[in-house]
């Protein structure tokens, strides 16, 4: 492994938690109220698939977004149901520290994106989320996706809502 390669992927995790804490809840919110008057009208997997693409689209917009020293949002696409977040890293990635990497990154992004209630909100509605990762050379380094299966009491805040209107 490089020298100093534990202290970049902390970079990293942190640039993407913080990325998340910035773009999560405008886009979450936009998500929320579209998944709502969708979902009421009985379309809820056509309103899935519209908010995905709305929302991937929005934030493509602002893309490349330097996250850190060494990360880079370069693309966001939906498909489906599901965003996919293209980030590169500004250095090489040996195939022997790949999975460290990613078994780091999965824990931060699993944590950033379930701890907020409007991402939640879309997980719990079908929505995925993946997060692909490349390095200077464009070698895979992997991907991670987060679905609903992956929060911790995952189905809490839909009870919880309809025990509110009842």
């Amino acid at each position: 492994m490089p020298k100093g390669y534990g202290a970049i992927s902390k970079i990293v995790a942190v640039g993407a938690i913080l990325l998340g804490a910035l773009l999560a809840k405008p886009i979450g919110e936009f998500v929320g109220r579209t998944v709502v008057r969708q979902y009421m009208s009985g379309t809820k997997e056509a309103a899935i698939s519209e908010l995905t693409l709305q929302a991937a689209q929005t934030l493509a917009k602002q893309v490349p977004i330097q996250l850190d020293e060494i990360t880079t949002l370069y693309a966001v696409v939906a498909v489906g149901n599901t965003i996919m977040y293209h980030h590169r890293l500004s250095i090489e990635v040996p195939s022997n520290a790949a999975q460290k990497f990613l078994t780091r990154q999965r824990a931060a992004l699993i944590a950033r994106v379930c701890g907020s209630q409007d991402t939640r909100f879309g997980l719990e509605h079908g929505m995925k989320m993946k997060y692909l990762y490349v390095d200077i050379l464009n070698n895979p380094i992997g991907a991670i996706e987060v679905t609903d299966s992956h929060c911790p009491h995952r189905n809490s805040s839909i009870s919880e809502r309809n025990n509110a209107r009842a």
